[in-house]
C-alpha cells in the first residue's frame, strides 16, 4: 500500500527494489494531498528512490519539475514487501520547501490506513492482514487484522463494522 501526502501534484514517485532481478515501479500524477494506491509487488526489499514534484522553477514559459533522489545506502527509505498480506511502509510525507527543496519523511500513520484500505479495498481486510513494513514495530496493525478474523463476513461484512462505543 503506498500512501502519499503531499503539499503539491507528485509528477512521479519511484519506487525500485534493492535486488538486481526486480524491476522499478513508478506512479504518475498524484494530486496533491493525501493518497493511497494498492500495487501488487512481488516480495523483496524495496526502497524509495526518486520523486518529481511540481516545482517554481521555469525557464522560457517551460515549468521544470523539482526532483530528490534519495541515497540508496541510507535504510531509512527502506521497507520490505511480504508475499500474502498488505505490506504498508508507512505514509510519505513530502512538502516543497520554498525554492529550496523538497522535505520528505515517512510516518506511520496505520490507524487512519484501515479506513483508507476499507475505501479502496472492498473485502481485502477480510482476506489478507496488514502487515506494518516500514521502520519500528506497529502492534496495532496485528491486534486490528486478529480482530478482523474474529468476525465471520456471515456475521457483519468488513464494510459493516459498528461505530466505536461511547
Amino acid at each position: 500500500m503506498v500512501d502519499v501526502d503531499a503539499s503539491e501534484t507528485v509528477l512521479r514517485l519511484m519506487i525500485e527494489p534493492t535486488g538486481r532481478f526486480s524491476s522499478s515501479v513508478s506512479l504518475t500524477n498524484l494530486a496533491g494531498g493525501r493518497r493511497a494506491r494498492l500495487l501488487v509487488l512481488p516480495a523483496g526489499t524495496y526502497r524509495w528512490s526518486e520523486i518529481d514534484m511540481t516545482g517554481n522553477l521555469t525557464v522560457n514559459r517551460r515549468p521544470y519539475p523539482m526532483t530528490w533522489i534519495a541515497d540508496a545506502h541510507d535504510e531509512h527509505w527502506r521497507f520490505e514487501v511480504r508475499p500474502g498480506v498488505v505490506n504498508y511502509p508507512g505514509m510519505l510525507v513530502l512538502s516543497r520547501v520554498e525554492v529550496t527543496g523538497l522535505r520528505m519523511y515517512t510516518l506511520n500513520r496505520s490507524a487512519q490506513l484501515v479506513q483508507t484500505i476499507r475505501e479502496i479495498g472492498g473485502g481485502l481486510l477480510a482476506d489478507r492482514p496488514i502487515v506494518y513494513t516500514g521502520r519500528g514495530r506497529d502492534d496495532f496493525l496485528e491486534f486490528y487484522a486478529s480482530r478482523i478474523r474474529s468476525v465471520r463476513p456471515t456475521e457483519r461484512p468488513d464494510d459493516e463494522f459498528p461505530p466505536p462505543s461511547e
